[in-house]
């Protein structure tokens, strides 16, 4: 992710530097999460189910993904902060011949696009706009490419 610009920029960059940043804070909690056996714990201002995320991360992704038996489509945004979009070509990897694979320029996490320089502090405004129309352009194309008895020229708000 390209840094931000500006004086918000220069100030994020800092406070990086200073807090060590959003992987910094997720190895922390990953490592605070495997030291504890408590069912929760505090993390600001609420509590974390610590018991159900160190399930989570007991979990073999990639023997989930061997186990797939039918077809998936791999949705990625470009510009997804949370989940990367590296990990779309890294899944079809894993399912082959089942995976069709989309990665949507400048779509975030929260499936709307962003395009400006999209960070943490992007969410609050975007989630206030609707989920972007490629999604389910991709989403409907893919189901009919699964689907033979559709009927030709159908669209989603047919049905």
């Amino acid at each position: 992710m390209a840094a931000a610009p500006g004086w918000g920029g220069r100030l994020q960059r800092l406070a990086s530097r200073v807090l060590g940043g959003p992987v910094n804070a997720q190895d922390k909690l990953i490592r605070r999460l495997k030291t504890t056996d408590e069912p929760t714990f505090g993390r600001g201002q609420g509590r974390l189910p610590s018991q159900a995320l160190r399930e989570m991360l007991a979990i073999d992704v990639e023997a989930v993904y061997r186990a797939v038996q039918v077809p998936a489509l791999l949705l990625g945004g470009a510009k997804d902060i949370q989940c990367d979009p590296g990990d779309v070509e890294r899944i079809a990897t894993v399912l082959g011949r089942l995976a069709t694979t989309v990665v949507v320029p400048d779509l975030t996490h929260l499936l709307r696009r962003d395009t400006g320089h999209h960070t943490f502090n992007s969410y609050a405004a975007l989630v206030r706009e609707p989920m972007d129309v490629a999604v389910c352009e991709h989403v409907w194309r893919w189901l009919r490419s699964q689907d033979e008895t559709l009927a030709p020229g159908a669209s989603p708000g047919a049905q």
